[in-house]
């Protein structure tokens, strides 16, 4: 179950944990669950019901697990529902995973 039960009702910490589980440096990659971090980002966006921060974190543990087109249709998301004093960062995040996207398909 869910970090047994602890934080299940706080986004914000499922969402923080999530992103960090997925980016940390001082995280091997042997131990980095990437499954367990892209849970924890989908009970934070299902919590707060298409919270912008909530959506791009969910964005950034995809495209770090390596699916990209899931982070750029997610980012498109919380880019379309961001306050428009955020807009300009959630579009340059888009950006870096649609040419990250672009590149891979070149491939």
């Amino acid at each position: 179950e869910l970090l047994n039960g602890h934080f299940i009702d706080d986004a914000g910490a499922l969402s923080d944990l999530g992103q960090s589980i997925a980016t940390n440096p001082d995280i091997s990659d042997e131990l980095r669950d990437i499954p367990f971090a892209l849970e924890l980002a989908e009970a934070s966006v299902e919590l707060t019901d298409r919270d912008p921060r909530a959506l791009a974190t969910l964005a950034s543990i995809q495209f770090h697990s390596g699916d990209v087109a899931a982070a750029v249709s997610t980012q498109r998301k919380a880019w379309k529902l961001v306050k428009s004093k955020h807009k300009q960062e959630y579009r340059r995040v888009l950006r870096t995973y649609q040419e990250a996207a672009q590149r891979a398909s070149i491939r």
